[in-house]
C-alpha cells in the first residue's frame, strides 16, 4: 500500500481531523533530472492525497543552486515565467503505466476553466507516446505544453498539442521529462 494513503487511513482511524505533513524531505539529485522527476512526482502525490504541508530540505552541500529541484517546484508554480500555476482543485488523473509515468490533474475552483495536467515520463530509455482522454462537461480546444527534461532544468514552452478531438489527444513526451499541459476550453 502506498505510504501517503496508508498514513491518511491511520489518521482517519485513530485521530480524525489531524492534517498530514512531511517535513525535511529530500530525494537527492537536485542537479540531475532524476531529482527533478522525484520532486515533481512527490508534489503531485502531495496534491493528489491532500497533504497539508511538505517542507523541502535542500541538500546541495551549501550551494545555492539546485536547478532540477527548483524546476520541479516551478513546473507547478511559475511554469510560464509569469506565475502561471497548477490549480487548487485536484481532478482524477490515471495512467496505465505507473512504472514509467505519473500524471496529476487540477483546475482552479474560481478559475477560467483551464485544466492543468502534470505528465511525467520517468523512463530512462524511451519517449512516451501518451494518449489522453478527458471526461467532463467542458470541451477543450487547445493545449499549451511547458516542460523540463534531461538536457536542461530550464522550463520551456514546447510545441502545442496538435489536435484535440472529443477531449482526446496524443502527445509524445520525451524520456526523462516533466511536462505541464494547460488545456483551454471553448
Amino acid at each position: 500500500m502506498p505510504l501517503v494513503p496508508k498514513l491518511q487511513d491511520s489518521i482517519d482511524t485513530y485521530n480524525a481531523g489531524t492534517k498530514l505533513a512531511f517535513t525535511e524531505y529530500n530525494y537527492g539529485g537536485e542537479t540531475h533530472i532524476s531529482g527533478g522527476i522525484a520532486v515533481a512526482d512527490v508534489l503531485g502525490i502531495f496534491g493528489k492525497y491532500g497533504v497539508h504541508l511538505g517542507t523541502y530540505w535542500k541538500m546541495v552541500n551549501g550551494r545555492a543552486d539546485a536547478p532540477y529541484a527548483s524546476a520541479a517546484f516551478k513546473i507547478f508554480n511559475n511554469y510560464d515565467g509569469e506565475n502561471g500555476a497548477y490549480g487548487d482543485t485536484k481532478v482524477k488523473a490515471e495512467t496505465s503505466d505507473i512504472e514509467n509515468s505519473s500524471i496529476y490533474g487540477s483546475t482552479f475552483e474560481d478559475g477560467n476553466g483551464d485544466l492543468h495536467i502534470i505528465a511525467i515520463n520517468k523512463n530512462y530509455d524511451f519517449d512516451m507516446n501518451a494518449s489522453f482522454s478527458i471526461a467532463g462537461d467542458r470541451t477543450y480546444t487547445s493545449a499549451r505544453v511547458f516542460a523540463f527534461d534531461e538536457a536542461s532544468a530550464a522550463i520551456t514552452e514546447r510545441a502545442p498539442v496538435e489536435s484535440i478531438d472529443g477531449n482526446a489527444f496524443a502527445l509524445r513526451i520525451p524520456k526523462l521529462t516533466v511536462a505541464h499541459i494547460v488545456l483551454s476550453a471553448e
